[in-house]
């Protein structure tokens, strides 16, 4: 039987878990690789020159949106092969917009996930435990049944309140305990 991890690596509890039938994914650092920090460097120094025009803005936001879209195709080919083994899953993110409209270019949600839940679409965001909760309607399942997976220990924790399953995304093992979970 998989285990539940909850909270940080070094710091989560361990519970026994059956295999979920639904799989909760966040988009940021699980379906993506880290968040590219150099185009930050660019963004301070027009920062700095004063005043922003259209293109410094432009720039700034094609930077950002680029430096969330390198994406973990081993996370994305995990969900599909989940789902294709009679689990539902879910996309789950707090991502803005602009970065959405990128995603759905190269991925088409809605066909790859049963159930998509954005927060700039929804007006609900993690870690507010409404936001779970719909995304478990849209799924039509019992937070018990689920697993969701983040990066980030608040949405984690917050989830689990809920009554979720966990797991904290991080570490040069996350992708080998998500396996481990799902199968």
């Amino acid at each position: 039987m998989p285990l539940r991890f909850v909270g940080a690596p070094g710091s989560r509890s361990i519970e026994r878990m059956a295999r979920p039938a639904g799989l909760i994914l966040d988009y940021g650092n699980v379906l993506t690789r880290a968040q590219d920090q150099t185009w930050m460097d660019g963004a301070a120094r027009r920062l700095g020159a004063g005043a922003l025009d259209a293109a410094d803005l432009a720039w700034l936001i094609e930077a950002d949106i680029a430096s969330w879209s390198v994406y973990r195709d081993e996370v994305w080919a995990l969900a599909a092969e989940f789902r294709a083994a009679g689990g539902r899953t879910a996309f789950l993110s707090n991502s803005g917009p602009e970065v959405m409209a990128r995603v759905r270019e190269h991925w088409p949600l809605e066909a790859r996930f049963d159930a998509v839940v954005i927060s700039c679409e929804v007006g609900l965001s993690k870690p507010d435990p409404r936001i779970y909760q719909l995304c478990l309607d849209r799924l039509g399942l019992a937070a018990p049944t689920a697993l969701f997976v983040d990066d980030r220990a608040d949405n984690v924790e917050a989830a689990a309140r809920v009554g979720l399953g966990t797991l904290q995304f991080e570490g040069p093992d996350a992708l080998e305990r998500l396996r481990a979970l799902i199968r």
